[in-house]
């Protein structure tokens, strides 16, 4: 009997080297892996996911560590984020013990918790990563628990962004669970991760998604975005759906073994890219 498409689906999925995410609210979206928030989350798309997260809508003081298990708890949310700072490391700590310990009290719900990573100007992701860990020690708790997330890099170059995850992984080791916000879909990318598939273990890559809905491009197997109006009217969110589907699963095909390599970018172009590679021994 002939596979179907689900199968092929999840082979994908299963084999892929690092996990993408992706931040929508389409409840008829089937893609497994999503981010959401409290103020833009579905039940319906957290009872089908693998994995939801519950994220925190970073920049927005209004939603804090009790809004998040709130609607955590709601949907079912598999994993929370504490409602971290942009740049500020002392904050971004002392709301990570908290949302353990709002966490801790609750009875009927036992999410995972992401501890995140900022840097500023006196700590790097790793001197973050040296703070929270005696932190949470003290309070009873071990970083290596625990999902670490890198954020606050979305501005930065794209070697800069590489160098925070090779110093971040060699200073954890490769049991530790990296997860990397801000992260851009280039061919460059693509090329690192294929060659250095242990640096972070998923990633969100929301824009690529973002940029079906309201930029109208889509991302070629090229890596190229190009234009690419759809027609609006009755039932047309389907086929935005099917599109965003698409360039996720096409993401997670080149994260893993089964893409002919000539097909498929391995070539890194960007110089320092590859001095960083180099310089950490990928």
């Amino acid at each position: 009997m002939t596979r179907g498409q689900d199968y092929y689906r999840e082979t994908i999925l299963d084999d892929a080297w690092v996990t993408v995410f992706t931040a929508t609210n389409t409840a008829m979206f089937t893609y497994p892996y999503v981010l959401g928030n409290p103020e833009e989350c579905s039940p319906t798309l957290a009872d089908i996911s693998r994995t939801y997260i519950m994220d925190s809508k970073i920049g927005d003081d209004a939603v804090g560590n009790e809004r998040v298990i709130e609607r955590g708890k709601d949907i079912g949310a598999d994993i929370v984020v504490p409602a971290d700072v942009i740049g500020d490391v002392e904050m971004t700590i002392e709301r990570t013990i908290d949302m353990l310990s709002l966490v801790e009290k609750e009875e009927s719900y036992d999410p995972q918790v992401v501890i995140p990573l900022q840097q500023d100007d006196e700590h790097t992701h790793v001197e973050h990563y040296e703070r929270v860990a005696a932190k949470l020690w003290e309070h009873g708790y071990d970083v290596s628990d625990y999902i670490i997330s890198v954020g606050g890099v979305k501005d930065a170059a794209s070697h800069e962004q590489l160098r925070i995850l090779c110093e971040l992984r060699e200073r954890v080791g490769e049991d530790q669970y990296i997860h990397g916000l801000g992260f851009g879909a280039t061919a460059n990318w693509i090329a690192t991760l294929r060659r250095a598939p242990t640096l972070v273990d998923s990633i969100d890559m929301s824009s690529v998604v973002q940029d079906v809905v309201n930029a109208k491009k889509l991302l070629t197997p090229d890596m190229e975005r190009v234009d690419y109006k759809l027609p609006r009217g009755q039932n047309s969110t389907v086929l935005s759906v099917m599109l965003r589907e698409f360039v996720l699963y096409m993401m997670m095909y080149y994260l893993g073994p089964h893409p002919n390599e000539k097909d498929v970018p391995t070539e890194i172009t960007n110089e320092k890219m590859k001095s960083v590679l180099n310089e950490y021994g990928y």
